[in-house]
């Protein structure tokens, strides 16, 4: 063999570029138009000239064009790359339409771009709590007209950053994806040496749980949940999916007399930290007439759970069968795991009211914010952990009378797309020059803001 591997790789490539040439000049004599809107495109970088290339084509045929280059490809809309796919070429395509018309909404040529699992997930209709949160965003990017895109990896999202360029307000990205790009700032982060790079100020990562790490500090990690000002706080909204249900009356609802269960994992049933006894719901199912139902992951056992009737068939239930279920119910108990959750909101917000165990030794509950924010007056029960009779005593309680639906102030839609439009008109390149000033160490010296 007289070439190797790798000059063969080359003499495809450049068989490829000659066929590539030689088809243009031979079979294209005249100079191949390009749209005008193309160049215009270059506006949404702040670029506001228009094209003088005597060979852009007419206005007319401009739709034509742009219909040929973005239309959506006839293929099934599965799999994690195809999810992506279908909505990142219709949001160029709605961009290039509006560029080309002159009738962009006011913030469509400003970009966000989601590099985050849980907001791709949300493409697969995914439903856990930080799914439910990416989704909230989403619909207020969309209330606010925001233009956004996925990214499958952190190179993918430089991809996106360099083709946009400053329209690109923020990068959502995961934890690890975050450390590997400042690990390799050279080729990921805005530099000079790389000046198409991500901006490190508009890297921000999502943290449902509080406890991402960001280089920046605090202020580059969003949170779901109301509190402390050290973090960016945006919060979520379950007005808009919870008042479209209709909720069956307290009288109907009394016949079948059932409370739901949370958990999501059969494990959860059998940790030290379960606030309660291991018969709690065989006990209270006979002193209250009640029947506790519920759907939680199995893991290595047969998934029994005494006194509560399993609905998932070892597994969580859809979203849509879990709000059937969730609708049709007197109650909704924790089991003190998971912290936080996006379940009581729901649940007050249906009209059902959700007892709350304590954990940690009293120290904290199964969700602070809830019992914080809502409360008892709007259906927030707490328990002390591992008192059965409190417990009972509580969902007697909670089940004796009907509740009104309750959406928390900060969880109303205006309360969400008002928060998401205050972070992305922040002044984030200040904030990190003053983060600079204090921790100069943090960073290599080469990044620009």
């Amino acid at each position: 063999m007289i070439l190797g591997y790798k000059n063969r790789n080359w003499l495809v490539i450049f068989t490829g570029i000659g066929l590539f040439y030689y088809f243009i000049h031979h079979h294209a004599p005249h100079v191949i138009k390009v749209p005008a809107s193309y160049s215009r495109l270059m506006e949404v970088n702040g670029q506001n000239q228009k094209s003088s290339d005597q060979h852009s084509l007419s206005n007319e045929d401009e739709a034509h064009a742009l219909d040929s280059l973005f239309q959506v490809p006839s293929i099934p809309s599965v799999g994690w790359e195809n999810k992506m796919k279908h909505p990142n070429v219709q949001v160029m395509r709605d961009l290039m339409e509006c560029i080309k018309n002159d009738d962009c909404r006011p913030n469509q040529r400003k970009f966000v771009v989601l590099e985050s699992m849980n907001y791709r997930e949300v493409l697969h209709n995914y439903m856990s709590g930080e799914n439910i949160w990416a989704r909230s965003v989403l619909e207020a990017l969309d209330d606010l007209g925001y233009s956004y895109v996925f990214a499958r990896d952190m190179a993918h999202a430089g991809d996106w950053v360099a083709t946009l360029g400053d329209a690109v307000l923020a990068v959502v990205a995961d934890e690890q994806s975050i450390q590997e790009c400042y690990e390799n700032s050279e080729v990921c982060l805005r530099t000079v040496e790389n000046p198409l790079g991500i901006r490190f100020e508009r890297l921000f990562g999502p943290a449902f749980f509080e406890r991402q790490i960001q280089p920046l500090g605090p202020k580059w990690t969003l949170v779901p949940e109301k509190p402390d000002s050290r973090r960016q706080y945006l919060g979520y909204s379950i007005e808009k999916h919870c008042m479209a249900r209709k909720v069956p009356s307290y009288k109907i609802r009394s016949k079948k007399r059932q409370v739901w269960v949370l958990a999501k994992w059969i494990h959860f049933f059998t940790d030290d930290s379960f606030p309660y006894s291991k018969d709690i719901f065989v006990r209270a199912a006979k002193e209250l007439d009640v029947e506790f139902i519920g759907a939680w992951r199995i893991e290595d056992t047969d998934g029994h759970v005494p006194g509560v009737r399993h609905l998932g068939d070892g597994n969580i239930l859809t979203s849509e069968k879990f709000d059937e279920a969730l609708v049709s119910v007197l109650a909704v108990v924790g089991v003190g795991a998971p912290w936080i959750s996006p379940t009581p909101y729901q649940s007050v917000c249906f009209g059902i009211p959700f007892v709350n165990p304590t954990i940690w030794g009293g120290a904290s509950s199964q969700h602070p914010f809830a019992q914080q924010f809502v409360g008892e007056e709007h259906g927030i029960y707490t328990v002390v952990e591992k008192d059965d009779d409190m417990f009972i005593s509580q969902l007697a309680k909670a089940i004796s009378k009907p509740h009104d639906r309750y959406v928390p102030p900060h969880m109303t839609r205006k309360a969400m797309v008002d928060r998401v439009q205050s972070w992305l008109t922040r002044n984030s390149t200040e904030m990190a020059r003053e983060v600079l000033k204090s921790h100069p160490e943090r960073f290599k010296g080469h990044i620009l803001v």
